[in-house]
């Protein structure tokens, strides 16, 4: 876990992943309420549970010209080697637009090809498909998605070993779970 957890992290910090729902509270206040509101295992999709905050130590350019407020994820025990819930706060809605639109860049590691909007999300929403390779070299197969709304990212990462893409109907049912649960934080409707 820890080389995932790191890997994700980064990614999704440097603005590259995706986005997700959000009211319209101020930035520090909806990453804090993300950062104490427990995941329970009711809101995950079936096969799901435990979700466990990890939150992400940002770096200064995460904070200064990607303009993130904070950043967790939860790791979430599932039927895949790594299910991940990922958050990203941003400062403005343009800045969480801006990552959103530069979802997954020729440097993530990852090679990946866009898969379609998620349904069941009613903001802007994309899934990817494709392979990436760990720290040791190993190739997996990965699908990330996110949806977008305001300025929060809410982004989702499955994985699969020695397969040409993660397990992409988890991935869709986790970042449905993802965005419901944040709006369940800010009070809001999904």
């Amino acid at each position: 876990m820890g080389w995932r957890a790191g890997a994700a992290t980064a990614i999704f910090c440097a603005g590259l992943v995706l986005a997700g729902a959000a009211g319209a509270a101020k930035p520090l206040t909806v990453y804090q309420s993300l950062v104490v509101s427990p995941y329970a295992n009711a809101e995950l999709p079936a096969g799901f549970s435990r979700a466990q905050v990890v939150p992400a130590t940002l770096t200064s350019a995460a904070r200064g010209a990607q303009r993130v407020v904070g950043a967790l994820q939860f790791v979430v025990t599932g039927p895949d080697p790594n299910d991940e819930i990922m958050y990203a706060v941003y400062v403005t809605p343009a800045a969480a637009r801006h990552a959103f639109q530069h979802a997954v860049s020729a440097s993530s590691g990852f090679h990946v090809r866009f898969a379609g909007s998620v349904r069941g999300v009613a903001g802007p929403s994309a899934m990817y498909v494709g392979t990436g390779t760990n720290a040791s070299g190993a190739a997996y197969g990965v699908s990330i998605a996110g949806a977008l709304e305001r300025n929060v990212v809410v982004s989702v990462m499955t994985d699969a070993r020695a397969k040409q893409r993660g397990n992409s109907a988890a991935t869709r049912a986790l970042l449905r779970s993802g965005v419901r649960h944040l709006a369940g934080v800010l009070g809001t409707t999904a």
